[in-house]
């Protein structure tokens, strides 16, 4: 007999994505450019869980942060490369997120800061039901983007991961995955909007 299976928030990315110019203080513009600073929300799935985040450059890990969910990881990222965020558990599957940093010159002390919040990445149970070739994939890329002169995540390449995911499910397991999902979605911009316009207000 076939179980009916809850899949959780397993896909959502982004429930909070805010890009903001800072000032870094005295610092040369052709070293740091970006800084990203994000965290696993804490939920009663995630709460008291521990991970690892790596970033990654040219396949090798050249920093680690580990942080309880609900806590703040940071990192800071040189120009015109490309870099990996890798969200470890044991009891989860890796979610990795691809950041580029190709950007246009800075002034003196300028970077930009990325800050996101991303929801606990899926159980090796969770998996089972899933594409297992784009649980591979990165979830998220982040880049610059010209007409905005801000970093964003591409929406477009995201929601096609998402899609591959739930490839294998069928029925009303699809049907159930695919509301959560779209309904993550509009919980992540109501909350976007409502912290960016807290950040204006500030």
């Amino acid at each position: 007999m076939k179980t009916a299976i809850t899949i959780r928030s397993i896909v959502a990315v982004t429930l909070v994505f805010i890009c903001n110019l800072m000032h870094a203080g005295n610092m040369d513009p052709d070293s740091m450019c970006l800084r990203l600073v994000g965290k696993v929300s804490k939920t009663p799935h995630s709460a008291g869980h521990t991970y690892t985040v790596q970033l990654i450059d040219n396949s090798k890990v050249i920093a680690t942060q580990v942080v309880k969910a609900g806590k703040n990881f940071k990192f800071d990222v040189q120009r015109n490369g490309w870099y990996g965020l890798q969200i470890k558990n044991e009891d989860c599957v890796s979610k990795l997120i691809s950041v580029s940093t190709h950007v246009p010159d800075l002034e003196e002390g300028d970077a930009y800061l990325v800050t996101f919040e991303m929801d606990e990445p899926i159980t090796h149970e969770e998996s089972k039901y899933l594409d297992s070739d784009a649980i591979d994939f990165p979830l998220a890329l982040i880049s610059y983007e010209k007409n905005m002169d801000n970093f964003n995540y591409s929406e477009e390449y995201t929601k096609n991961i998402k899609n591959k995911l739930l490839d294998p499910l069928t029925g009303s397991n699809k049907e159930t995955a695919s509301k959560e999902i779209a309904s993550n979605e509009a919980t992540a911009k109501d909350q976007a909007e409502l912290k960016n316009r807290k950040a204006i207000i500030k």
